[in-house]
């Protein structure tokens, strides 16, 4: 019976493990945007799709309004063109506060509503957080 508890608690237990989104740590700052929160890109979740295409994720770090937000975005380099897929924010306690997900199932707390979260964006060629991002995903562009 306890080598059957055991088991069971160390199934649990990995099951748990892939469960909870993970954050990972190499991030680069690309900037500072138009409020002021700091922005940083995760080159450890750049995948690049094509020559031209990434989908990776952004941080944006506003201590001004109390919140993290995480990012996923998918980027093209030639259209200048990004699509967010999942966005992710937390108090500065590390609690979720909500969540938006535009591919499927959405969960909105805390006043987020779906309909203020514009999914495709167009940015100029010249915005320094373009060329920042461009720099860490193609050095050699």
């Amino acid at each position: 019976m306890q080598k059957t508890m055991r088991k069971i608690l160390m199934v649990f237990c990995i099951a748990a493990i892939f469960a909870v989104p993970v954050y990972a740590t190499n991030w680069k700052s690309i900037g500072m945007d138009k409020s002021g929160a700091h922005i940083y890109l995760d080159l450890d979740s750049v995948e690049k799709i094509d020559t031209n295409t990434a989908i990776f994720w952004m941080r944006g770090d506003d201590f001004k309004e109390g919140m993290i937000g995480y990012v996923y975005t998918a980027f093209n380099r030639s259209t200048n063109e990004y699509t967010l897929i999942k966005i992710n924010v937390y108090n500065l306690n590390g609690q979720l506060i909500g969540m938006f997900n535009y591919g499927g199932i959405s969960e909105v707390n805390h006043g987020m509503r779906p309909k203020t979260f514009k999914n495709k964006h167009k940015v100029s060629n010249n915005d320094q957080t373009t060329r920042q991002i461009k720099n860490w995903i193609w050095p050699n562009y």
